[in-house]
């Protein structure tokens, strides 16, 4: 009888198998096209994944096919994440639109733990992962303490954590002896981007060792969340030995946070009944202004400060860091592109050829627009994450040539998108950072919609003869118009992609100007093949073998 039934269950497991795609197409697929038929996933589903390995072990290639059927279908294509059909879609049009504050306010919302269930522990009820009508009341409160007018602020953090990672560097040299250096240029910044987020999240209100702690755990949990298992509801909340340690050290990091936050306040209280209080070691950081931020009298509560400080660090460390790697790894494949940079950095900082590290908050945030421009063409072409957040829609919808049911969530492949002509004309696989100075001087000479500089903004200029200054934290909100969705896009796109595009400005410029960056010579064959990077769940990454540069300095 036991044999009986273990070839039963072995059989009924091996139909499974063989019948993957039948049984998810019959049991969770109720997408379909205008005409009723059913839409269909391109690729064969592999159990228990769906097509994510696919995607995982040859993202290159998944893109290819991918492309292949979207062009047939609309700009629209099925992808299965387990047991979840998910619409990916690259029509410019109704990427657009799924982007957009009626889909994105109205017909939908995010269901970070249903596909990144480690993620939602980890950043709860904060911005990255708050639904829809959660994230409206936070956005409006964050943005009164870490607005745009706040960046300016953290610029003496940026610059120290910079030069003392620059200092790093040069110890490392004097200590071989030699002005060459084999560098892992993503290890060493995301040392500099960990630095920065937590000086920047907490100020001074955590101590060194609790600092290192923090860091270090924080990386463990994300780079855990994004393997294919922890994306199993069941597995990441199972009682195995690894899901509970990633929950432990969760909780450690929460627990770490609300004190900090309890500090704060209690030091506050304090100022409130008894008059003007001490500077608090929160002052001057972002848990400080997301405490302290108010809209109307509505404040944060513990719990939502905790979760958006935890959040601005996720969207603040990985994803800098990767970016900045990024960039260097192309200026290291494109030679004339970083001679080209290099020469920009020698004239306008050229009162600084002394002391190279001695930038100003005005250097690190304007001017130099192909420093600018060469950092959005490694975001474009290299995003640090591969899609935007989930839209999971929260009513039947149509987009498109597609009838969309309830709870199915819709996004768009970052790095299939900057790879179509449709987008991006026929260069699009081209590093070519001149297709932003381009757009920026058409935008600013010719663009209707650019608002006219004040009578006194024209009279300063002109007394001076000095152009309006270029800024990149104004830039990165519409670089080459609705193309650009390195930072997301519409209503809910990156809160803190200025406080981003201030450390890769000042990082990228304090690295060209001082040292030459080269591939190695067993990588120089690979130099513009499009092949230094792979992806995970989320994240776009250098490989491992790829993240190794030659720096030479100047």
């Amino acid at each position: 009888m036991m044999l009986i039934a273990t070839a039963l269950v072995v059989a009924f497991v091996v139909c499974l198998v063989y019948f993957y795609d039948a049984v998810l197409d019959m049991l969770f697929n109720h997408i379909t096209l205008q005409n009723g038929q059913k839409f269909k996933s391109f690729s064969q589903c592999e159990f228990p994944f769906g097509t994510l390995n696919k995607r995982l072990r040859d993202p290159l290639g998944f893109h290819h096919e991918a492309m292949k059927f979207a062009s047939k279908n609309g700009g629209f294509h099925l992808e299965w994440i387990f047991t979840k059909p998910c619409v990916i879609v690259t029509s410019r049009k109704y990427v657009n639109e799924l982007l957009g504050a009626k889909f994105t306010m109205k017909s939908s919302t995010r269901k970070g733990d249903e596909t990144l269930p480690v993620l939602k522990m980890l950043f709860g009820r904060g911005l990255f992962m708050a639904r829809s009508d959660v994230w409206k009341r936070q956005h409006r409160i964050a943005v009164r303490g870490v607005g745009s007018r706040h960046f300016r602020d953290f610029c003496p953090t940026v610059l120290d954590c910079a030069k003392r990672l620059i200092a790093r560097i040069d110890g490392k040299m004097k200590l071989n002896g030699s002005d060459r250096l084999t560098l892992d240029v993503l290890d060493t910044l995301q040392a500099f981007t960990s630095e920065v987020a937590f000086k920047i999240l907490f100020g001074r209100s955590l101590a060194s060792e609790e600092m290192a702690y923090v860091g270090k755990k924080f990386s463990e949990v994300i780079d855990t969340g994004m393997h294919p298992m922890y994306m199993l509801n069941l597995y990441a909340h199972s009682s195995f030995t690894g899901p509970k340690q990633i929950r432990e050290a969760i909780e450690k990091l929460h627990k770490i946070c609300r004190e900090a936050v309890k500090a704060f306040r209690d030091q506050k209280a304090g100022e409130d009944a008894s008059g003007p209080r001490e500077s608090s070691e929160a002052d001057g950081s972002l848990l400080g202004a997301l405490c302290a931020a108010s809209d109307a009298g509505d404040a944060l509560s513990d719990e939502e400060v905790v979760h958006n400080v935890y959040s601005f660090a996720g969207a603040g460390i990985e994803t800098t860091s990767t970016a900045i790697a990024n960039t260097l790894i192309a200026l290291a494949e494109h030679p004339e592109i970083q001679d080209k940079l290099f020469q920009e950095l020698q004239q306008d900082l050229k009162s600084k050829v002394q002391e190279p590290l001695d930038l100003s908050a005005d250097d690190m945030m304007n001017g130099s627009p192909y420093l600018s421009a060469v950092i959005k063409e490694s975001l474009r072409l290299y995003p640090p994450t591969g899609f935007v957040p989930f839209r999971h829609t929260t009513k039947p919808v149509t987009l498109g040539p597609l009838k969309i049911p309830t709870n199915t969530p819709v996004t768009t492949c970052l790095y299939s998108i900057a790879r179509l002509e449709e987008w991006w004309g026929p260069n699009a696989k081209a590093f070519h950072p001149d297709r932003f100075l381009q757009h920026d001087q058409h935008a600013h000479s010719d663009s209707k919609s650019e608002p006219k500089p004040s009578n006194k903004d024209t009279n300063k200029h002109a007394k001076t003869n000095t152009k309006p200054a270029y800024n990149i934290t104004d830039d990165m909100r519409d670089a080459q118009g609705d193309k650009f969705l390195s930072f997301g896009g519409g209503i809910r796109s990156c809160i803190g992609k200025g406080i981003a595009a201030l450390e890769m400005r000042t990082m990228v410029a304090m690295l060209v100007k001082k040292y030459k960056f080269e591939l190695l010579p067993e990588h120089a064959h690979l130099a513009g093949k499009d092949k230094h990077w792979q992806t995970n769940a989320f994240f776009l990454k250098p490989k491992v073998d790829r993240q190794d540069l030659l720096l030479k300095r100047r």
